[in-house]
């Protein structure tokens, strides 16, 4: 084929997808391939010496990194389209179902995934078909030079991710059945790019390296993943748990090319009657993969890119196909039913990244809550927020003062080892902080950011110190309400606890409790339960109350009923939110008033009634009024006076922070 033609098919590949670009840190390891392609770093286990070093050159577009690094994933997903177009028109000679078949490898779900982001796959993929299409000349031609070639781009594969050296094997196999000749000394064309990973040891000491990779041992230690515990997982599953593996990849499967993966099973009934001399390296590498991941991997509902090389095949058997089915039923014509395939692939399957913007609002909000003046320590919890901020701080010249260290990574020596100097500075004085863990508080929301000065004596470095935080009591570093907020979570949470060892008849546990609580927040109702607990009393106020705590909540309503209640009786139905049965009681207080005329949105008449009403909830309703008005900032004024007073109630915190632009954890 011309070679203006592919430079054309390549651009026309291109320009499909360039407007889902991803210019944003991605998920799950973008941030780290920003900066180890940046800065020519190790990145995690295999290290991926080739992708980092192709990388480095993508950089010099005067572009943002987080573009050039996408742009570069679109690249080589492009070319693999390409390489495909003639490995589909080795096998079928037709030129409508090799562009059809690219087309639709372009737009595969996990393709325009990986493809549009900060991935290693659409090269790892590239050299895959790459190798794949000089195995298929090496069988129509037999010449020398395809098998330098082949082995060559195997071993360029192998430097992208150490599984290719498998596939290599497994294509490798495949030719010493099937091919003529072969001579031995062709192997060095594979050796000779996986030299490379000796690049690893040469920059163990480069801004960012994973792992210590200083000899030969522990390079090989690295790219066999024992850090990882890789080799503890074969054969590690019973067998109903390796079944659920593989109906994950079965599920995956038929997602990846919607409706179309039905024409793979005519495909490979095709490839086996009329063409099986293509059909062993697919099969071989389609089935090594699936057992492979399947066997070691973990998280499969979410990895489908591990099977990027099974879903290449299946395209490969889908086109092969759809080929044979149009033979059989319509031959002599023209397939142009073609283009809607892949149409429909792009409609369903285009990448979507505004996900992304909660882990940047999460960055953002970390970034205004601390002195990034002042020298001191940053513990981030996980990987993606901490690749997130060290972007920040070595590309964009944020962050500056501040050593940003992943909380996670600490229980890696080697990790631990190249920041020694973390205890020392603690020690003598630097500040430090730590970001909110969303599990602690899961009903706050997920991308708050927020983090605390923190103080801990260490007598060992151990890191497990940071499993008992004490937050800071003296100087107030951050004025945000929502972090002042959950600073007194704490006082809540011992409160709590005390409660629970009362009921129990747990005396002097309990009593320890509520003075921790009392300590941080000298409430009146703690030094009320105090009392309590210290004269070994009830802490309820009565039966009611205590049916209420148990949840009893119809015999709780039944007795104040019969004891006409009619004020605790309202109380206790708009807790259940029985709004047509608090709407039933006559003479109903101001507030409960307002509820009814909410309900029925009369905001106006409703708003009335809650100035006049004392209730705890009174300032609420107000609040949500005023922000149905439009009137944002005095909602958010009221909202912020009330996390402060009650802090403990989960609904004012949610409140707060839809108004203020967060986003809830429970995505409601």
């Amino acid at each position: 084929m011309d070679k203006k033609i592919i430079l054309l098919f390549f651009l026309i590949c291109f320009l499909f997808l360039a407007p889902y670009l991803n210019n944003i840190v991605d998920k799950g390891d973008g941030g780290e391939f920003i900066l180890t392609t940046k800065y020519l770093g190790n990145s995690h286990p295999s290290g991926y010496v080739l992708y980092n070093l192709i990388g480095r050159l993508f950089h010099i577009l005067p572009l943002k990194s987080e573009l050039c690094i996408s742009i570069m994933s679109l690249f080589f997903l492009c070319g693999s389209c390409i390489v495909l177009f003639f490995i589909i028109n080795d096998i079928l000679e037709n030129i409508y179902f090799s562009v059809a078949g690219s087309f639709c490898l372009l737009f595969g779900k996990t393709f325009c995934g990986v493809g549009t982001t900060q991935e290693i796959y659409s090269m790892f993929i590239f050299f895959f078909l790459l190798s794949l299409y000089f195995y298929f000349k090496i069988l129509n031609t037999d010449e020398e030079n395809y098998y330098a070639l082949m082995l060559f781009s195997l071993g360029l594969m192998t430097t992208v991710h150490i599984t290719g050296a498998i596939y290599a094997v497994i294509i490798f196999i495949c030719v010493f059945i099937s091919a003529k000749r072969y001579k031995i000394i062709n192997l060095f064309y594979f050796i000779l790019p996986c030299l490379l990973y000796f690049y690893l040891i040469i920059r163990n000491n480069a801004y960012f390296s994973w792992g210590e990779i200083n000899n030969i041992n522990s390079l090989i230690s690295f790219l066999t993943g024992s850090e990882r515990g890789v080799g503890a997982r074969f054969f590690a599953m019973t067998l109903p748990e390796y079944f659920y593996q593989l109906s994950v990849f079965a599920k995956h499967y038929i997602k990846e090319f919607s409706f179309m993966w039905f024409f793979s099973i005519p495909g490979i009934y095709f490839l086996w009657k009329f063409e099986k001399r293509y059909l062993y390296p697919l099969i071989s590498s389609f089935v090594f993969c699936i057992v492979f991941f399947t066997s070691v991997a973990r998280n499969l509902i979410d990895k489908q890119h591990f099977f990027l090389i099974s879903f290449s095949i299946q395209m490969i058997f889908i086109i092969t196909g759809i080929y044979f089915m149009h033979n059989l039923l319509a031959k002599g014509k023209k397939p142009l039913y073609l283009c809607l395939f892949p149409i429909m692939l792009l409609f369903f399957n285009k990448p979507n990244y505004t996900q992304l913007y909660v882990l940047e609002r999460y960055a953002d909000n970390i970034e205004n809550s601390i002195n990034l003046n002042e020298k001191s320590n940053l513990f981030v919890e996980n990987d993606e927020i901490t690749f997130r901020l060290w972007v920040r701080k070595y590309i964009y010249n944020k962050f500056e003062n501040i050593d940003i260290i992943n909380k996670d990574m600490l229980n890696a020596s080697w990790y631990s080892a190249k920041n020694k100097n973390i205890i020392e500075s603690i020690n003598s004085n630097i500040k430090v902080y730590c970001d909110i863990d969303p599990d602690i508080y899961r009903f706050y929301s997920l991308p708050q950011g927020l983090v605390y000065k923190i103080i801990k004596e260490f007598d060992t470095t151990e890191v497990n110190v940071w499993e008992n935080i004490i937050l800071s009591e003296g100087e107030e570093f951050i004025t945000l309400s929502e972090v002042k907020s959950i600073r007194k979570r704490y006082s809540i949470l011992f409160n709590d606890i005390a409660f629970q060892l009362a009921l129990e008849n747990k005396w002097d546990m309990s009593e320890d409790f509520i003075k921790l609580a009392i300590e941080r927040d000298l409430k009146p109702e703690y030094m009320i339960n105090l009392d309590f607990i210290k004269n070994k009393r009830n802490i309820f106020e009565d039966e009611i109350d205590k049916l209420i705590y148990f949840k009893y909540f119809d015999k709780a309503k039944e007795i104040l009923i019969k004891n006409n209640d009619l004020k605790r009786l309202a109380e206790h139905f708009y807790k259940m939110e029985d709004y047509e049965s608090l709407s039933q009681i006559k003479d109903l207080p101001f507030f409960y008033k307002g509820i009814n005329l909410f309900i029925k949105n009369d905001y106006a008449q409703a708003l009335e009634f809650f100035k006049k009403s004392e209730h705890i909830d009174s300032d609420y309703y107000i609040a949500l009024i005023l922000y149905k008005y439009g009137q944002i900032k005095q909602s958010i004024k009221i909202m912020e006076s009330l996390t402060l007073k009650y802090p403990e109630i989960k609904k004012y915190n949610e409140f707060l922070m839809k108004i203020k632009g967060y986003i809830s954890i429970t995505g409601k």
